[in-house]
């Protein structure tokens, strides 16, 4: 997810609470897709150490990405749901529930975002921008970048009729 983004704390609550989904690091086939993705970029003479370091941040990033991913999915009344099953502290269960019920086919939801992850991280795609939540913030910065008038350009310098600048 981009850092430079600023989220409302009501999305960042529930990318929070969606992480237990999307915490695939301990899973065995996605350590191998990892391990795949480091050979398939080709790094040369990679030390173990740092080999495990780009794993775990690969780890996070695909975390991340397949939350922002999830939370594309929602429906805007879906992610309202979804905000009160947090507010009300409902269990990891539950919140897995919910998600599995309102994302059609999530394996292949699944598959689909790792395979477009690997597109992106390889430089085979560009990943599509994710829908901007329009909050009155988000519309009031709309606005104001709206607002900015650009001064006109200056005049061109006077030129005598010999075709030289004049002082």
């Amino acid at each position: 997810m981009d850092t430079n983004t600023q989220s409302s704390p009501s999305l960042n609550n529930v990318i929070s609470k969606l992480g237990s989904l999307a915490k695939i690091g301990n899973n065995s086939n996605i350590q191998t897709f990892i391990d795949q993705l480091i050979q398939d970029k080709g790094y040369p003479d990679l030390t173990d150490e740092v080999r495990e370091q780009m794993k775990h941040d690969l780890i996070n990033r695909l975390d991340d990405f397949i939350m922002a991913r999830v939370i594309a999915a929602l429906s805007d009344e879906d992610v309202l749901k979804f905000e009160a099953l947090l507010k009300e502290k409902k269990s990891e269960e539950e919140i897995q529930k919910f998600v599995v019920d309102h994302i059609s086919d999530l394996n292949t939801f699944l598959t689909n975002a790792l395979l477009e992850y690997r597109g992106v991280y390889l430089g085979l795609i560009s990943s599509p921008p994710l829908p901007v939540e329009e909050t009155p913030a988000v519309v009031a910065e709309v606005k104001k970048t709206e607002e900015i008038v650009m001064p006109p350009p200056p005049k061109p310098a006077p030129v005598a009729p010999s075709g030289k600048l004049m002082n």
